[in-house]
């Protein structure tokens, strides 16, 4: 074989090279990206499920017709407590919201230090 048929076989193994790593690594990353993704949902769940159990449908806000969504970022704190990052909704339903998720502890030490957006939904 010629050297320049040799020099172009070469420069086309190390591009099919770069190539096939480049795919790989884009292949694994998009597989941790969605299992990272999955559990940060199933982390949320928890989460949600601990938070629903202390927030009732307040029955002031339930006598009066006040109804809507609340939306809270929230971050778990190194003591387990949910500390409200940012709150969204009617004022009276995120008063009540506030207050008893200062009531709330989670116990999953893997959650400590996590940041979750929380939903609460209040619908007659």
């Amino acid at each position: 074989m010629n050297p320049i048929k040799r020099k172009k076989m070469k420069s086309l193994k190390t591009l099919a090279l770069v190539m096939t790593m480049t795919f790989a690594f884009a292949m694994t990353s998009n597989v941790n990206a969605a299992e990272l993704s999955k559990n940060k949902a199933v982390q949320l769940s928890k989460v949600q499920k601990v938070m629903d159990r202390a927030v009732d449908f307040p029955q002031e806000a339930r006598e009066l017709g006040i109804t809507g969504t609340v939306k809270a970022q929230i971050e778990v704190g190194l003591d387990g407590k949910i500390e409200v990052e940012e709150i969204n909704g009617h004022p009276e339903l995120t008063a009540y919201v506030a207050k008893q998720l200062k009531n709330v502890s989670i116990n999953d030490i893997s959650l400590t230090g996590q940041s979750f957006i929380a939903k609460f939904d209040f619908r007659n």
